[in-house]
């Protein structure tokens, strides 16, 4: 099974080590630019993909006021090329052959992750599209998954390494439902637990 992991250059994506059932491809920028749909053509000429791992998102700036707004019309354009544009150029290229998407983010508690909100709002209008495609064909597979908060060399391995293994149980796992991955031995996921900041994320056992 190939599966096809936006954001290739990514630390996380890096971290992903394709198994005997999946095969991982995390393409470079320079070999799948989301901002360009002859890139995305080109890419998948002579691919089949039969899983999305969408990790790929166009950052805006943390801090908007009225004196620098007019100034990112070019970065909101870009952010909904990479983030939008570009999640429904794929579904669309590869629904007849795709079985699941894969969605992370981890910001989809707006009480608890008001920071850095306009990215985060650019991954929640990806988690609506998606979920509003999902309702009009209801065909191909779709979770959301947070995994955790990455930040060194452990946390994006542990990830890694939790992600693949939730791919494995794709099958068993309820569809439009967030799941999140993060190592619950460690303190970040027991401060999580404990401000009951993800009460609605089902934490995956793996």
């Amino acid at each position: 099974m190939n599966i096809l992991v936006t954001g290739g250059n990514g630390r996380l994506a890096q971290k992903l080590r394709s198994t005997p059932d999946f095969n991982f491809l995390t393409p470079s920028r320079e070999e799948l630019n989301l901002s360009s749909y002859s890139s995305i053509d080109k890419f998948l000429e002579e691919k089949t993909v039969d899983g999305l791992i969408l990790n790929a998102f166009h950052y805006l700036p943390s801090d908007i006021d009225l004196n620098n707004i007019k100034s990112f019309n070019e970065g909101f354009i870009e952010s909904t090329k990479v983030n939008l544009l570009s999640t429904l150029y794929l579904y669309l290229k590869l629904n007849h052959n795709l079985k699941f998407i894969v969605f992370l983010s981890t910001g989809l508690d707006p009480i608890h992750e008001s920071n850095h909100i306009f990215y985060r709002n650019s991954k929640a209008a990806v988690s609506d599209l998606l979920e509003r495609l999902w309702y009009r064909d209801q065909k191909i597979k779709t979770i959301f998954v947070h995994p955790g908060h990455m930040h060194d060399d452990y946390t994006f391995s542990m990830s890694a390494l939790q992600l693949v293994n939730l791919v494995s149980k794709i099958d068993e796992l309820k569809n439009l439902t967030t799941y999140g991955i993060f190592d619950k031995d460690k303190m970040q996921a027991q401060e999580l637990e404990s401000i009951k900041s993800y009460h609605t994320v089902n934490v995956v056992d793996l």
